[in-house]
């Protein structure tokens, strides 16, 4: 083999084991997208991507749904114990019960004002 030849596989090389360490990083911070890019780029370099990289993107994603059905949820349930607030100054107390109630097991964070209606 050249020195060229070899030069070039050394820098395959060399290419491959950042792409590895970059996903690895990805992986540790549980970035989604810098994992997806990670592993195009291994595609990119023809390397073996382990099956294991595919479902730690898998869980992340899921993870990430969940985190944002969440936040969803626990927005719809603010602004209905925030409508709510406003209806039981104009004599609905008991919607008001229910959205505290509500947004207490959603995990929001309910208003002093909202107990003393």
């Amino acid at each position: 083999p050249t020195l060229e030849a070899a030069a070039r596989r050394l820098g395959a090389a060399e290419e491959a084991m950042v792409t590895w360490r970059c996903s690895l990083d990805a992986v540790r911070s549980g970035d989604r997208h810098e994992i997806e890019a990670w592993l195009e780029q291994a595609r990119a370099l023809g390397l073996d991507v382990p099956n294991d990289l595919h479902r730690v993107l898998e869980s992340v994603r899921s993870q990430e749904a969940a985190s944002l059905e969440g936040f969803a949820r626990r927005s719809q349930v603010k602004k209905l114990l925030e409508e709510a607030i406003e209806g039981a100054q104009i004599d609905e107390p008991s919607v008001l019960v229910k959205a505290v109630a509500d947004a207490e097991a959603a995990g929001v964070e309910v208003p002093a004002v909202a107990r003393e209606i």
